[in-house]
């Protein structure tokens, strides 16, 4: 497979950043219910569950969270994207071209007047999940509270079991 020049540059970056932290992608989210109006969600519980679980990290040396324009250029190269059938199985790929150990990512659903949400955390290496948060429901109007959920469930396996 072919890579352009700023993929090379990516994978050098990846590279300069502390190999003893375990890197974490928290990709988007899929959306089950197919209502194409709710895809912006896709991305809105990755980039706030990313943004808690660099909070959580006080000490900055548990782990380290790939940034989101780092995720988009490789995403964007494999023409990822949350909303096709081949999503669930190319993210290896990019996890892979971001060097990450590990990776956050889940589906969510639309009930009436709620959202279930499922987030899991996988071994790259793997492909199993080492934690999950699942079943995770909130009317739409406190949609934002998932992410807080979703780290509060995931967080102690980070802190404690990616070494």
């Amino acid at each position: 497979m072919k890579h352009t020049w700023l993929s090379a540059l990516l994978l050098a970056l990846c590279c300069a950043y502390s190999s003893a932290q375990p890197r974490i992608a928290v990709l988007p989210f899929r959306n089950m219910d197919g209502d194409l109006r709710y895809n912006l969600w896709c991305y809105r519980f990755a980039d706030s569950i990313a943004a808690l679980l660099e909070r959580a990290d006080t000490s900055g040396k548990s782990y380290y969270i790939i940034p989101r324009d780092s995720l988009e250029l490789v995403l964007g190269e494999l023409n990822l994207d949350p909303t096709t059938p081949q999503y669930d199985s190319d993210i290896w790929k990019a996890a892979q071209l971001l060097q990450a150990r590990y990776v956050v990512t889940g589906n969510f659903n639309l009930l009436p007047g709620k959202i279930l949400l499922n987030a899991y955390l996988y071994d790259v290496r793997t492909k199993l999940a080492r934690a999950t948060a699942q079943n995770l429901y909130r009317p739409e109007s406190q949609a934002d509270e998932l992410a807080a959920l979703v780290v509060q469930q995931l967080l102690p396996r980070l802190q404690h079991g990616t070494r």
